[in-house]
């Protein structure tokens, strides 16, 4: 087993010995095992239970969640278009999840007050606030938990919504076209909808 890890640490996160040990090995652990449980393909991966992650969260996931070795760090998976309100799931679970909003080093910052005010202001916009979302072993010590890191932000529009306006002043500045997406519409049909305009605030792009 530990030769096969040793080999999916070096796929993801490179052949820099130095690179990969910024993280314990244990939350490279926890990545394998979360890696070694998906199944399926784009269209509808499967999440078996694993130990990388409470059974709760597996279940709350499942159907949603996508394997994330595109990204060069022990991450579970990947959450592209959510509607859940992950602020009162990591309040309602605070022994198992962490919260976090995932800035670059330079360029845009994004504070978790501010996010948690554009959902807020969306919704009572009528409008469909959606996260991109990476779900992140977080294990200090004996203190095993998930970090939820958010990485990008939507506001879908439908008909009469005044949406973006409202997440644009909660941001501070104004979102643009979606540009982790070729076509907007994979944000709303990710969402559950039919139709709406989607404005992004992606930060990390």
């Amino acid at each position: 087993m530990s030769v096969v890890l040793d080999d999916f640490i070096r796929a993801v996160g490179g052949p820099d010995e130095a690179y990969v040990a910024q993280w314990p090995r244990a939350e490279w652990q926890a990545a394998f095992a979360v890696y070694n449980a998906f199944s399926g393909g784009p269209e509808q991966y499967t999440l078996a239970p694993s130990a990388g992650m409470p059974e709760w969260l597996r279940a709350l996931v499942e159907g949603r969640a996508t394997p994330a070795t595109d990204v060069p760090a022990p991450t579970l998976c990947t959450l592209w278009t959510e509607t859940l309100d992950w602020f009162e799931v990591a309040a309602e679970h605070p022994d198992d999840l962490v919260l976090e909003v995932s800035c670059p080093v330079d360029g845009q910052q994004v504070t978790s007050s501010q996010l948690r005010a554009a959902w807020t202001a969306v919704r009572e916009a009528n409008g469909v606030p959606v996260t991109a979302v990476h779900l992140v072993p977080h294990i200090q010590g004996e203190d095993p938990r998930v970090m939820v890191t958010v990485e990008a932000f939507y506001a879908i529009d439908p008909a009469g919504s005044t949406a973006a306006s409202a997440a644009e002043a909660a941001f501070g500045w104004a979102g643009g076209e979606p540009y982790w997406f070729h076509d907007p519409m994979e944000v709303v049909r990710g969402a559950g909808l039919t139709a709406g305009h989607v404005t992004a605030w992606e930060w990390l792009s």
